[in-house]
């Protein structure tokens, strides 16, 4: 990935409503509602790393079949809120 920053704000977009989503089925069942957010702490932030560069001595490009594969991009969050009753 080239240019990981808009597909990391989506995937903190995401995980933001995932977490508050979570925070609501829990509110719910615990027969309360959800108050203001207190807190918004992102873990384990899925930062691209510089790799260290490698010297492969090879006669010609084709020697060495490189396949196909993904990058996965993750944002965890950490929502607190205050409970009403």
């Amino acid at each position: 990935v080239s240019e990981p920053g808009p597909l990391m704000a989506e995937a903190r977009k995401a995980a933001v409503a995932e977490a508050r989503a979570k925070a609501e089925l829990y509110a719910v069942a615990a027969g309360v509602e959800l108050g203001r957010l207190v807190t918004l702490s992102e873990t384990g932030a899925n930062a691209p790393r510089p790799q260290m560069m490698m010297e492969a001595r090879v006669s010609s490009a084709d020697a060495i079949p490189v396949a196909q594969g993904e990058v996965g991009l993750t944002a965890r969050v950490t929502l607190v809120y205050e409970l009403v009753e």
